[in-house]
């Protein structure tokens, strides 16, 4: 994400380090891997449990959460900006039907200069641009924090809410919304549940898309950036200057984790074990054969395994649930 020289701190993914996503139904926020965190105010009131991450200790929501943290920031203020929080923002492409993103600015961002919002912006109008999806996903984004929690030293931060599924679910969803020949393959590829009855989850917002959830203004997830001096180049359009992140492809990074780009890879979730979601369906370590760990060399394929489309990251250190390219 940057001119070559400048090394990350971090790895795009900091979950704790046996790559679990833990229960703490116990709210504990003594962690050793975590510094203390003040519970910020919710606006749901249905039960849920709570997942741990070792960036975070998360309260209560209307989903269980996934939190995912990337690259080496930081979280102090950045100067600069306006002084008022900017009202939301809702991205469409003019046509009245498909994606539409509605933009939540947290208070924190009243503080962040102009170009912060401008590229929250421009990421938002590629997506829609690029999906035709007829659902409003609803996003907060934050500035040096994301859902009201510090970065702890990260450059970008998701928080996504899941919603429980399941593979003959997700099958029946993906088969009714094919409209490629992409589609068609990915889905000839679903011949069977590869974690022999693994437990499903879908983030709220590929639910919405898929058909599994009526669109709410419940929020999809919460996404936040560094608010560190100088961190980011915000104008990519001539290259990124070197010692600076490409504030496009964060925000990039952050977004697409919020709309399903996950992989759960058999980790414990609200204390369910083994679970996957969708992606985990096609994620091969050889051709008719899935990767279902996130410690094994794996890549992307929508044909069985057959086309390596991508490989995924299984960094050490970093990048424990391997979404990552």
């Amino acid at each position: 994400m940057s001119k070559a020289g400048f090394t990350p701190g971090r790895g795009l993914l900091d979950h704790d380090s046996d790559g679990i996503f833990n229960l703490n139904a116990g709210f504990d926020l003594s962690h050793a891997d975590s510094p203390p965190f003040d519970p910020p105010a919710w606006g749901f009131n249905a039960p849920t449990t709570v997942v741990y991450s070792s960036d975070l200790d998360l309260p209560p929501a209307h989903a269980p959460e996934v939190v995912m943290a990337a690259g080496g920031g930081g979280g102090r203020p950045g100067g600069g900006g306006t002084t008022t929080t900017p009202s939301p923002t809702l991205v469409n492409n003019g046509s009245g039907t498909g994606l539409a993103i509605n933009v939540v600015w947290d208070s924190s961002v009243g503080s962040a200069p102009s170009a912060f919002t401008a590229g929250v912006v421009k990421v938002a109008q590629y997506f829609v641009s690029h999906f035709t999806d007829n659902v409003t996903l609803n996003i907060t984004v934050g500035y040096g924090e994301a859902g009201g929690h510090n970065l702890n030293g990260a450059l970008g931060m998701s928080l996504s809410y899941l919603q429980s599924s399941s593979y003959s679910q997700i099958k029946s969803a993906l088969t009714g919304d094919q409209t490629s020949t992409a589609d068609g393959s990915a889905v000839a590829s679903l011949t069977g549940d590869p974690t022999s009855g693994g437990h499903y989850w879908v983030t709220t917002a590929e639910a919405k898309s898929l058909g599994l959830l009526t669109s709410t203004t419940n929020t999809d997830g919460s996404v936040g950036f560094s608010s560190s001096a100088g961190i980011f180049d915000y104008n990519n359009s001539d290259g990124v200057t070197a010692g600076q992140y490409d504030f496009f492809a964060v925000v990039a990074h952050e977004f697409s984790e919020v709309m399903g780009r996950i992989l759960l890879v058999g980790a414990t979730v609200g204390g369910t074990s083994n679970s996957y979601d969708v992606l985990d369906l096609f994620h091969y370590s050889a051709p008719a054969t899935h990767d279902l760990s996130g410690s094994v060399a794996g890549y992307f394929s929508i044909d069985n395994g057959t086309t390596d489309l991508h490989d995924f990251n299984i960094v050490a250190g970093g990048d424990a649930g391997c979404e990552d390219w």
